[in-house]
């Protein structure tokens, strides 16, 4: 997303732009892939909600106010309505707020920060038996809502709405709690394959036709199924997408830097394009060396110690039966740093 930031912003690439949406969407559901265990911890015990909930918000909150208030500063927003609104994970509850939006991003961790504080709850309140029926009729509720917002509102707002997409991120729960059949790494490459294709179809399709909201609805499904597909074949094919050690070792080091650069890549890039002199391939590789140097030392400095703080989650009840629904993410890529998440 920030090397998509790049070229769309710095130089309106319309494939860029697309690119950019579909890296965010395949997010939301690695995100509730990787929260799993956590959030069935809570529900295996109760007391572990307050943990999920402080170690969530210690791992996103902190950073996220670092950098909003440093995009807020070099924009001349800092204290503003507008600042206040990002303060609180406002600015993508309606149209109009979002219009005002300084940090433009911040609509998917909002997004995010609420299925947090929601969906945990809803996992704790299922009956025994009834966990994955819970899960559907809540992706139910959020598909109805879009279909019934596309009708009413405004069909930009379809894919950015915090209260219009929780959904996508409860699809990564329920993956990883009810696909345990591993599919061939052939087939799981050919139906992403398809997924991306029909994927950056809608996005094309929605730059432009922007006023669709039929084509809207297709692309935030699709990119659903892609980020899934996606989440599955490198689970199961880890061993042979990232075999070796070097990139096993380089996709650590992304995954410590990703927030970051997530929440920083927006003012660095402001700062390189106000710099005099930098165009081109000289701007492009000053903006990647000081996103990925900056980004490394906020991990080791902030991040770092912030992960290390942390509360720990309670042991199970004595004598309580651990879920037999969690799937053990501990050989995937994802599920080695799931603790760390």
């Amino acid at each position: 997303m920030a090397l998509s930031h790049f070229f769309s912003l710095g130089y309106g690439s319309l494939a860029a732009e697309a690119a950019s949406a579909i890296f965010v969407e395949i997010f939301f559901p690695l995100s509730g892939f990787v929260l799993a265990q956590q959030i069935m911890l809570c529900r295996d015990r109760p007391a572990n909600l307050p943990t999920f909930y402080a170690r969530r918000w210690m791992r996103t909150l902190p950073p996220y106010l670092i950098a909003m208030s440093a995009v807020a500063l070099l924009m001349g927003a800092l204290g503003s309505r507008d600042y206040l609104l990002a303060l609180g994970f406002m600015q993508s509850m309606t149209p109009a707020l979002q219009e005002a939006a300084f940090y433009p991003i911040a609509w998917s961790l909002a997004i995010e920060e609420y299925f947090y504080l929601v969906f945990p709850i809803v996992v704790m309140l299922a009956p025994r038996g009834g966990l994955l029926r819970a899960c559907l009729l809540f992706i139910a509720a959020f598909q109805l809502a879009r279909i019934g917002y596309a009708v009413v509102g405004d069909p930009q707002f379809l894919r950015i709405g915090t209260w219009l997409r929780l959904d996508a991120i409860a699809f990564g729960f329920v993956l990883a709690l009810y696909w345990r059949t591993r599919m061939p790494l052939a087939i799981a490459l050919a139906l992403s394959t398809i997924a991306a294709l029909a994927t950056a179809g809608a996005a094309t399709w929605i730059l432009l036709a922007p006023d669709s909201a039929a084509v809207r609805l297709l692309f935030v499904n699709a990119a659903t199924l892609l980020g899934l597909l996606l989440v599955k074949t490198f689970h199961d094919g880890d061993r042979v997408l990232v075999g070796s050690r070097p990139a096993a070792k380089a996709a650590v080091f992304l995954g410590q830097i990703s927030y970051s650069v997530y929440l920083f890549h927006l003012p660095i890039l402001m700062l390189v394009r106000s710099a005099s002199g930098l165009h081109g391939a000289s701007a492009f590789a000053v903006y990647v060396a000081a996103t990925v140097g900056f980004c490394w030392l906020f991990f080791l400095l902030v991040e770092k110690p912030i992960l290390a703080a942390r509360p720990r989650f309670d042991a199970a009840r004595p004598g309580a039966v651990p879920s037999r629904n969690v799937t053990p993410l501990a050989s995937s890529p994802f599920g080695n740093r799931a603790s760390d998440a």
